[in-house]
């Protein structure tokens, strides 16, 4: 458990099953992170949150209130690679919970955690370069954008890119320079679907 000034990072328990079930079966925050939303009973929302807190090479926490320890989301970091120590984030909070500060002060929690506890020098995520909120939220974190996915992900009858984003933990090592998106053209195509151009991109090394 991970105790902040307004948000507690904790494990799920049995009260979470009801919240995460409406979670996961809101189509329009599932289309957001990137997933395909589909029918989720219970038994499927359980074994979602099992598989997910079971994970050996994950760290899954739900985002509860620090007053009545109630869910009003989660963060997690997937696929942590021990040896290159680096991690990918993924964070969804409830509706009625956004835009009041308590995504970036999860992500502040997280953070530090992945880099005392887990030793990571390095979080990675992806972000549809439509989602301009998220996008936001992680550039005033510190994310830079380092590169592109293109036409990555088939949402609504479209194709959307994916913006590679990261930020480094450990203040000392330098920063790569942030790849520009000066301009993203939409383009439509015979069949229906959108292509993305990108105009003025820089891809930072490794």
């Amino acid at each position: 458990m991970i105790n902040g000034q307004r948000l507690t990072l904790r494990p799920w328990n049995e009260g979470d099953l009801a919240f995460f079930q409406r979670l996961r079966n809101d189509v329009e925050t599932q289309i957001q992170l990137l997933a395909i939303p589909r029918p989720n009973p219970m038994h499927r929302v359980r074994k979602w949150l099992e598989n997910r807190s079971n994970a050996l090479d994950a760290a899954f926490f739900v985002i509860a209130g620090i007053v009545d320890d109630s869910a009003i989301g989660f963060i997690e970091l997937r696929e942590i690679h021990p040896v290159h120590c680096w991690g990918s984030l993924g964070i969804c909070l409830d509706r009625d919970a956004r835009g009041k500060g308590f995504a970036s002060h999860a992500l502040e929690l997280m953070e530090s955690y992945a880099r005392r506890v887990l030793m990571l020098r390095k979080i990675v995520l992806n972000v549809a370069s439509t989602n301009d909120g998220a996008r936001r939220l992680y550039e005033s974190a510190g994310y830079r954008t380092v590169g592109i996915h293109h036409q990555h992900y088939h949402v609504a009858g479209e194709w959307l890119d994916a913006l590679v984003m990261e930020k480094r933990l450990n203040v000392e090592e330098p920063q790569p320079e942030a790849a520009t998106t000066s301009r993203i053209d939409r383009q439509h195509v015979p069949s229906g679907g959108v292509r993305h151009r990108v105009s003025g991109e820089r891809l930072a090394t490794p």
